[in-house]
């Protein structure tokens, strides 16, 4: 087996490979890694004799300001067929030396890997960490909940979801609301929805540039629908579609898409658009903590059980520390700016220049610091 290192100029081949695999991501495309631009795409592919790719992994990294270190990340990777253990152990061994001469101090991946999975034995033999978040703390959720389409007829898709679900969708259609496939000239209105749905809910919203980065890097493959009432965006569903997986990346909607149930109408045709395809399972990504009333985030659990979705559970997020001294380091100093954002005005600023220096003045003892472990250990 030989590993093969790709990167933007030459990944044809690895994202063909993840596109067309079972258990295969859009995180894992180089697509998404030009939607990511602070962060440099790297891809490993392991070949058999023949060329035949047997399994790959993409990894993202960035600088961590003032330390002369890297930090990488494999979102929703590696990508390798189950029974494939020593493929797997390659590319984690390929990935650990990539890292290593690259002076990273941290390795971080999410698999589609779930709970329980004899895999996980051996990814915890290479020195991973693994952390069962169930918030959205970590980089990606832990949980998410998905649609089974394979072998489905629409008719027996749509006596899948709640009758109340059902309900909803006909009064959308009765109130007039129809669904349009906006393409990049959408981002503005789809933006500005997202930003009253993360008001409401918490979160920050992204720029309408962002949104048309997904569209233009995906190409074919992503597809911006917008529920109008009249003249006017109410709501809006920002899927990828990749072989025969369809996700559902962004949604949001005004208060007036809410009332009309927009939302409802627009995951409809998105299953529908998905059936059509060949789809084998659309997902609706993540959720915060159990399916239980106590829960606070338990409202979305609902609606998505009521669009017919199963939950998933992934085993969680798995980190292998390269450089345990300087990876200590980093994260006292990140802790310490945290602290420091909570400062007032000018002290807050002077603070962290401060810290800034302190930084700089010892980036060059990390190396050494790692090197002392090694020979003491």
């Amino acid at each position: 087996m030989l590993i093969r290192l790709v990167n933007p100029s030459n990944c044809a081949e690895f994202d063909a490979y993840i596109c067309s695999a079972p258990n295969g991501h859009f995180m894992q495309t180089s697509a998404w890694g030009r939607c990511r631009p602070q962060w440099e795409w790297q891809g490993l592919m392991e070949v058999d004799s023949q060329g035949e790719i047997l399994g790959a992994m993409a990894l993202l990294s960035r600088p961590i300001s003032h330390t002369g270190r890297r930090q990488f990340y494999a979102p929703r990777g590696p990508v390798v067929p189950a029974q494939k253990l020593a493929v797997l152990s390659c590319l984690l061994s390929s990935a650990q030396q990539l890292v290593r001469q690259r002076g990273g101090c941290l390795l971080r991946m999410d698999p589609q890997i779930p709970e329980e999975d004899p895999r996980l034995r051996l990814i915890e033999s290479y020195g991973f960490r693994i952390t069962a978040i169930d918030d959205f703390s970590s980089f990606q959720p832990r949980f998410v909940y998905q649609i089974p389409l394979e072998g489905r007829s629409q008719e027996a898709v749509w006596q899948s979801l709640d009758a109340h679900t059902r309900y909803n969708i006909r009064l959308a259609l009765r109130r007039g609301l129809r669904v349009v496939d906006a393409g990049p000239e959408g981002c503005g209105a789809f933006a500005r929805l997202m930003a009253q749905t993360g008001h409401r809910k918490g979160f920050r919203g992204r720029s309408a540039e962002d949104y048309a980065d997904i569209l233009v890097n995906f190409g074919s493959g992503a597809h911006l629908w917008l529920a109008l009432d009249g003249a006017d965006a109410v709501a809006g569903i920002l899927c990828i579609h990749q072989g025969a997986q369809m996700w559902n990346l962004y949604s949001g909607a005004s208060d007036t898409g809410r009332y009309h149930k927009a939302n409802e109408l627009l995951q409809w045709h998105a299953m529908t658009w998905a059936l059509e395809r060949g789809c084998r399972v659309y997902d609706l990504r993540g959720v915060e903590g159990e399916p239980v009333p106590e829960n606070p985030k338990y409202g979305l659990h609902q609606f998505k059980r009521h669009l017919g979705a199963q939950l998933v559970r992934y085993a969680g997020q798995m980190d292998w520390i390269c450089r345990p001294v300087s990876y200590r380091m980093i994260r006292l100093a990140q802790r310490c700016l945290q602290a420091l954002h909570r400062l007032p005005g000018q002290g807050m600023t002077a603070a962290r220049s401060q810290l800034c220096r302190c930084l700089a003045a010892r980036k060059s003892i990390f190396p050494m610091c790692a090197e002392r472990k090694i020979q003491k250990n």
